[in-house]
């Protein structure tokens, strides 16, 4: 049985526990009564937002050699202002391959009308004449910190296909996306 310094001790890694007086202690209410800055426990005090889930809003053909807009957020996504987020995008994309099936697709995602910050590209034995496929989407996105409104990134996430040497339809039937911002790491430190 350990007595109570002994227990004290290993508890406390060793050393006594501080009071804090003047400034110390009044930073240290300050932090408890308004809160930590940006890198405090997740979920804790800076709760997480909540995934949102898009489709389609009609079939869309996904022209030869053009980046096409499957899905978008049509609005940035909002988090915890300065806080710093990773988009997370997963879901499934139904496409309708022609009579003669596209050579290869490759599905992205970027912020509103920008570069891709990710891609995934579909493996080509599964470009079958006349076949509808079912895509499976897991693409997660670079580390953005939200403006002081909360808004994340440079607007809208937009989920993209590019077909190459033949067209394909996105069909808006089987397709769901699911965006999620996890938090991501805090480079303000």
């Amino acid at each position: 049985m350990l007595s109570r310094h002994q227990l004290s001790e290993h508890f406390s890694g060793g050393h006594s526990p501080t009071l804090l007086v003047g400034r110390a202690a009044l930073h240290a209410w300050r932090k408890l009564r308004h809160g930590w800055p940006p890198g405090s426990i997740w979920g804790v005090a800076n709760p997480l937002p909540l995934p949102a889930v898009f489709s389609p809003g009609s079939d869309t053909t996904c022209t030869a050699g053009t980046e096409v807009t499957c899905v978008t957020t049509t609005a940035a996504l909002t988090g915890v202002a300065g806080q710093n987020y990773v988009p997370w995008i997963f879901g499934c994309l139904a496409f309708l391959m022609g009579g003669t099936a596209s050579a290869a697709l490759v599905i992205g995602a970027r912020f509103h009308s920008g570069t891709d910050f990710a891609t995934q590209t579909v493996d080509t034995g599964m470009l079958v004449n006349s076949a509808t496929l079912s895509i499976p989407v897991a693409i997660i996105g670079a580390n953005a910190r939200c403006a002081g409104n909360g808004n994340y990134g440079s607007g809208a996430i937009e989920v993209t296909a590019k077909a190459t040497t033949t067209a394909c339809t996105c069909r808006q039937v089987a397709s769901q996306i699911m965006i999620a911002l996890l938090p991501g790491p805090d480079t303000q430190i």
